[in-house]
């Protein structure tokens, strides 16, 4: 399987292990790694967060949010896994800006993934402390920051690379454990640091983020993941209906290229609020992920956290959580998954599931086309 994946780009059942598509480069490389060394889509989406903590501050922080709609599905040759099941894990700023970011992507490894906490943290702690290259989206980004954050994430380059030792060191202390911010003496230092950048949140040491099995909203024939209070648009159902159709109903041969109408992805971002980064990730496993993460709008409350090496978020606008799931409830298998982000809009169609051994149709990658520096990777 070639690591680089392209919209439209078909993947049959012999090459498929997983696949990642998103925003900016250097995550969307890191969630692939995770998949190559057996990690499930779960994995790759907690090691993608972090990393866009370091490689797209302006759209995701440590003291951030986000929200993930995770999937799995029915495994009839897995005694463990007997059913499927859709939930959502909502860990979005509280409406005072309390940070769920390290809240949120620990739950998600206590409740789904098997590695080791510190290989999530790894890449991203590395893309902080030896540098990356930034992605279009981020260059992009940068150019409409103040001076101050310009100077401040700008001012470790070397040789085109973006350099952040102060996140790095952070980093490091939280690949140690999971809960090492968020309870007991570290959660009281990381609150009294929140205090020194404008961020009062009394309630930091219990929040908690919003888990439950996810609202189904019909789709056609399928089922659509929703979060609390969210209601598919009519643009946005049909679009996911497009998807899940047969591939006889879609332009090229059954096993062939996935085609969308690309006014309709277009009809999404129009009325996106230019708002976080997001991604689907999906593996051979059974697990498809769709994740969003933000800090109430670009560059949070405009507040750079300069010994801790992010930006402080807003407060949260009340906007919910923009990623969907869509499962063939008769067959039990995934359809299709769906994030949106302030770039761009992402889909990844499986006709025939996420099983190894019935993926025997093609899974496709659609994005919208007026907008640049999305990455798709393979594995």
């Amino acid at each position: 399987m070639p690591d680089s994946a392209k919209q439209g780009q078909t993947y049959g059942a012999d090459n498929l292990k997983g696949l990642v598509v998103g925003d900016d480069s250097n995550s969307v490389l890191i969630g692939r790694d995770i998949l190559k060394n057996d990690g499930t889509a779960v994995d790759a989406a907690i090691a993608m967060g972090f990393a866009l903590s370091v490689s797209m501050p302006s759209q995701a922080s440590l003291a951030g949010g986000g929200s993930c709609m995770i999937y799995r599905e029915d495994r009839p040759n897995d005694k463990e896994v007997k059913n499927s099941f859709m939930e959502a894990v909502d860990f979005q700023n509280a409406p005072d800006g309390t940070p769920q970011f390290m809240r949120g992507l620990s739950f998600l490894h206590a409740q789904y993934s098997n590695k080791p906490w510190a290989s999530l943290v790894a890449p991203a702690e590395k893309l902080a402390r030896f540098g990356f290259t930034p992605s279009r989206n981020y260059q992009n980004d940068l150019k409409t920051a103040s001076p101050e954050i310009q100077a401040y994430f700008q001012k470790n380059n070397a040789d085109g690379f973006m350099i952040n030792r102060n996140l790095a060191d952070f980093l490091a202390e939280l690949r140690k454990k999971p809960d090492i911010f968020i309870a007991g003496e570290g959660g009281e230092f990381f609150k009294r640091e929140m205090q020194k950048y404008q961020g009062n949140y009394p309630n930091y040491l219990n929040s908690k983020p919003n888990f439950y099995p996810a609202p189904r909203e019909k789709v056609g024939e399928h089922n659509a993941g929703v979060f609390q209070g969210q209601k598919l648009s009519a643009a946005m159902q049909q679009l996911l209906l497009d998807s899940t159709a047969r591939p006889t109903n879609l332009v090229g041969t059954p096993t062939g290229t996935f085609t969308v109408d690309k006014e309709k992805l277009g009809d999404i971002m129009a009325k996106n609020t230019g708002n976080g980064t997001g991604f689907v990730a999906i593996d051979s496993f059974g697990y498809a992920v769709a994740c969003n993460f933000n800090m109430g709008k670009k560059w949070g409350n405009g507040i750079v956290a300069s010994n801790l090496g992010f930006m402080m978020p807003a407060k949260h606008n009340g906007e919910l959580p923009n990623a969907t799931i869509v499962q063939n409830p008769s067959a039990k298998v995934f359809r299709a998954g769906f994030a949106n982000s302030a770039y761009n809009a992402h889909l990844v169609r499986c006709y025939a599931g996420l099983r190894s051994k019935d993926l025997t149709q093609s899974c496709t990658v659609a994005q919208g086309t007026n907008l640049s520096g999305v990455t798709a990777e393979a594995y």
